[in-house]
């Protein structure tokens, strides 16, 4: 009886301590975003005009400016004119015309496993032609002895460039900003990268995506950076209206605490991309 009394005792501490321990994800991720903003601060209060500003927009312009000018800004130009003038480029195999190929895709997804935590991710995505603009909220939350604490973010992906036209395929690569809502940070915007490539075979969406947020501390590590997949079934399946649904996974460090998770997602598109 002892004997049961002193495992069971065991059993339930290192159950709880596990359970501490998760219950400090949050708390962790919260901690370290304060840590991040404060030397932030002091590393950019020396210098005039440095770091991203309060909206981000600072290395925004930063960013797309050195990419500019190490490549050169006739050969960037050309480029993004080449861009604009592909997007309105298909032609219409009937009537011999071009048109503006569109799309506007709206769905989500939610993670049910593991059961202490969980992610809810709506999003909205408007492509036109090579450009799209994409929006994500992220909410991540998480519940230990009845008490919920969450983390939620949000994306915006200003500029992203689609070079592959046809509805079978979809690849892009993006940059945008991300802002942690609930940050203990006084400066929570940061840089996105984002990469993604969705395959269409019949009645399927097979889809992977990366998500890189740029840190001003590294010592803290990135913000966020996230690979996600999903494999989903249509639904319905008309040239321009589809409802997917099906399984979506995600691995995630939000400035090194890692959050995965395993769940459903629907997602309804329309247009002709």
């Amino acid at each position: 009886m002892i004997k049961k009394t002193i495992l069971l005792f065991i059993s339930l501490l290192v159950a709880g301590t596990q359970l501490d321990a998760q219950a400090q994800k949050i708390g962790k991720i919260k901690d370290k975003s304060e840590k991040s903003g404060n030397r932030s601060n002091r590393s950019s209060s020396g210098s005039s005009g440095g770091g991203c500003g309060d909206a981000g927009t600072g290395c925004a312009g930063d960013a797309l400016g050195s990419m500019c000018s190490s490549i050169g800004s006739t050969v960037c130009s050309s480029f993004i004119n080449e861009i604009l003038a592909n997007s309105f480029a298909r032609r219409n195999a009937e009537t011999g015309g071009t048109y503006v190929p569109i799309s506007f895709e709206i769905g989500g997804d939610a993670t049910f496993v593991p059961s202490t935590e969980s992610l809810y991710r709506p999003r909205a995505r408007f492509r036109v032609g090579f450009l799209s603009f994409d929006y994500r909220y992220t909410y991540l939350t998480e519940t230990v002895l009845g008490n919920r604490t969450s983390f939620p973010t949000h994306e915006i992906q200003l500029l992203q460039i689609n070079p592959i036209m046809d509805p079978a395929y979809d690849f892009r690569i993006g940059w945008g900003l991300y802002h942690e809502q609930d940050s203990n940070s006084p400066n929570p915007t940061f840089s996105e990268l984002t990469a993604g490539f969705d395959a269409f075979p019949t009645r399927m969406k097979l889809g992977t995506e990366f998500r890189y947020v740029i840190a001003r501390n590294s010592t803290v590590g990135s913000p966020r950076w996230e690979v996600n997949a999903q494999v989903k079934y249509a639904l319905v399946d008309n040239p321009n209206t589809k409802i997917y649904f099906g399984f979506s996974g995600s691995y995630a460090e939000y400035y090194t605490v890692s959050i995965w998770g395993i769940g459903l997602g629907l997602s309804f598109k329309f247009g002709s991309l």
